[in-house]
């Protein structure tokens, strides 16, 4: 066993217990639904400059 494999089972032994399994989604349906559009637009607003390139750092 690797040492990445026996922490992951500490943790999840020490997090979620002996018995329990941890869920497991495969999509974000919990998620849909939940902005308001100004949430939406604030958010918009805050990732603005997240596409630009700084020239300087990545010539």
């Amino acid at each position: 066993m690797s040492v990445n494999r026996l922490i992951l089972e500490i943790l999840k032994y020490a997090l979620l217990g002996k018995d329990r399994k941890p869920r497991r989604y495969g999509d974000l349906d919990w998620l849909a639904d939940r902005w308001t559009a100004g949430k939406a637009a604030a958010f918009d607003k805050a990732v603005t400059g997240f596409d630009t390139i700084d020239a300087e750092l990545w010539p």
